[in-house]
């Protein structure tokens, strides 16, 4: 089976929203970041995934996966970038084939973000994140 990039885009943006879903209802919070910031979130625990916040984001770990978000200023995750999908893809070891090497994926998304599928957020505290384009 060859796995697209949009395949390890979609997996992981399903995957993000998955994990941050969880976390909302587990704590009983619409923003995870906000609450954290405000101390109603451990920095890092298990619900039972493992979660770990750092800055502006978290890092969630599942016995399939890892997977790293950044929010937005709503608290919503749905940025990418080639570090995020890479870590993504290789904490699956064969499931991604060719798509566990970062140097290929980034090359993914330049060609994606040249046919403009793909965009910059632009939008602070995560602008640097890529956004698929509606």
């Amino acid at each position: 089976m060859n796995l697209t990039i949009y395949d390890l885009i979609h997996d992981y943006l399903s995957a993000a929203q998955s994990n941050v879903q969880q976390m909302k209802q587990h704590f009983k919070v619409d923003n995870i970041l906000l609450a954290r910031r405000e101390g109603r979130i451990p920095a890092q625990g298990s619900i039972p995934l493992k979660y770990s916040f750092h800055g502006i984001g978290c890092e969630f770990t599942t016995s399939r996966y890892t997977v790293d978000v950044d929010f937005n200023k709503d608290g919503e995750c749905g940025g990418f970038d080639t570090w995020r999908l890479w870590i993504f893809a290789e904490s699956q070891p064969g499931h991604y084939g060719a798509l566990e090497d970062q140097d290929l994926i980034a090359k993914e998304l330049y060609a994606l973000e040249k046919a403009g599928v793909i965009a910059k957020s632009g939008e602070r505290p995560s602008s640097e994140l890529y956004q698929l384009k509606s």
